[in-house]
């Protein structure tokens, strides 16, 4: 056990565990950044059992701010309906945590 992710990621770029499961999300910027020393990859398949994590990614917004609410699923739905989201998303994330 370690005290934090930080810790734990660590541990594995020191070699002290085989493997860490964790968030993808962060795992992904940690693997693709210099932190990790191109220590490690990700293996297997994603854990996406919606009854453990939820539904998907989120996007915070300050409560009651529903113009900002609506704006963002606007954007999103646009990128996603004229095929342009997994470009994006493959650009800031080349990592895949999925």
């Amino acid at each position: 056990s370690y005290p934090n992710a930080d810790a734990a990621r660590e541990a594995l770029r020191r070699r002290e565990v085989d493997l860490l499961f964790g968030d993808g999300i962060g795992l992904a910027f940690w693997l693709n950044g210099t932190d990790s020393a191109n220590c490690c990859k990700f293996v297997g398949g994603p854990f996406t059992e919606s009854r453990y994590f939820g539904d998907g990614i989120g996007i915070a917004v300050k409560r009651g701010n529903d113009t900002m609410r609506l704006a963002l699923n606007w954007a999103l739905f646009r990128l996603w309906e004229q095929g342009r989201f997994t470009d994006l998303w493959l650009r800031y994330f080349p990592i895949s945590p999925f």
